[in-house]
């Protein structure tokens, strides 16, 4: 009898903690390609009911058609929010994001060996192949992309294609520089606007400069010493959300430095939105050495539907505004409009399946 009321005691204890982790865990599949690059079409999610924060994935009942939604958390209770050029504002200040890595970003290229030079002119401006992952430039050069970015994505290896122009651009590299006299240059190109990141003397000095168009000359924006200086490593520069950030080895070196707006491109027969087009380039002063190469973009949203246009929607008590990261292929809060509290099931915990996939959609290395 003991027995019998152990086993029965055992098999309820089984039975709750199994209704207690499914309704506190419980999986969701994601279904259409809104959220790419981060989920894809068939990925399997772990959710938990918390309060959601800025930048949540959240799992919710869509307004108006009553089905499943994920999407992430762009804006909270009480802000105002508008979409303008592509950027995100948060009571009328564009919303930066705290970006240290360009796995922050949405994943567009990952190369190293023969494959930077089938995506960069490193062969063209003076690089050579050292190995099977380095390029070693001897003088001096910047290998710039074959063309300019539009806002592709990577998908688990594929290179899914953009439309429009890429916006916001991210740059991450390996590098080694091999005498005291050798630079680093990470170059990014807003328009007619060129911004560099110089990293020189062993690691020990970076500048950020602008070269202007019609202008004698690169400007000195910032000149700063490295508190933690390397010759080698990893450094990552970036220009989004309105503000430059450069790392170095995972240490922030400058962080949300705003630049002055750049120039567009003065020809009357591109469309408007291809006159912003930006560009990248790696090289500086040799002897030095570049490894893999990581290129990201930030989101891109687009202004449409009854809510995502220029004018600014004050959000109420326990109201919040959902984006997809696909923004060309997502039905979210810019066309339902604010999603109540009560309507959000949970937070977007873990991924269940395919593992080895960062929230941006990058893969662990």
């Amino acid at each position: 009898m003991n027995r019998r009321r152990n086993l029965l005691l055992l098999s309820a204890l089984l039975l709750g903690g199994c209704f207690l982790i499914t309704w506190a865990w419980k999986p969701y599949r994601v279904v259409g390609p809104s959220m790419e690059p981060a989920l894809a079409d068939g990925d399997w999610l772990f959710i938990q009911k918390e309060d959601p924060k800025r930048d949540d994935l959240v799992v919710f009942v869509e307004p108006g058609t009553g089905k499943y939604a994920i999407k992430r958390v762009a804006a909270v209770p009480g802000e105002a929010v508008q979409i303008v050029d592509g950027d995100l504002y948060l009571d009328g200040e564009v919303h930066q994001r705290s970006l240290t890595s360009v796995e922050d970003l949405v994943p567009m290229l990952d190369i190293v060996g023969d494959e930077a030079d089938t995506s960069m002119d490193f062969s063209k401006q003076g690089f050579a192949r050292a190995g099977e992952r380095h390029w070693k430039l001897e003088g001096a050069g910047v290998a710039f992309l074959q063309r300019p970015p539009t806002a592709d994505y990577l998908m688990r290896g594929d290179s899914i294609p953009g439309e429009l122009p890429a916006q916001d651009l991210g740059l991450e590299v390996e590098f080694d520089l091999l005498t005291p006299d050798s630079e680093l240059h990470l170059v990014l190109r807003k328009g007619q606007s060129t911004f560099l990141a110089v990293l020189s003397e062993n690691g020990e000095r970076l500048q950020l400069l602008l070269q202007a168009p019609n202008q004698l000359g690169a400007e000195v924006l910032l000149e700063v010493l490295v508190s933690s200086p390397a010759a080698s490593g990893t450094a990552f520069f970036t220009l989004a959300d309105h503000a430059m950030t450069f790392v170095l080895n995972g240490e922030v070196v400058a962080a949300d430095f705003a630049y002055p707006t750049p120039q567009p491109h003065q020809n009357s027969e591109l469309p408007v939105d291809f006159r912003k087009m930006e560009h990248a380039g790696v090289g500086g002063i040799g002897p030095l050495m570049v490894g893999r190469i990581r290129l990201g973009r930030d989101i891109l949203y687009r202004s449409s539907g009854t809510y995502g246009g220029a004018k600014a929607l004050q959000l109420a008590d326990g109201q919040y505004f959902l984006l997809g990261d696909n923004s060309p292929q997502s039905r979210d809060s810019r066309q339902y409009g604010p999603v109540p509290g009560e309507r959000i099931l949970g937070i977007v915990t873990s991924r269940t399946w395919p593992r080895g996939w960062t929230d941006r959609g990058w893969p662990f290395d």
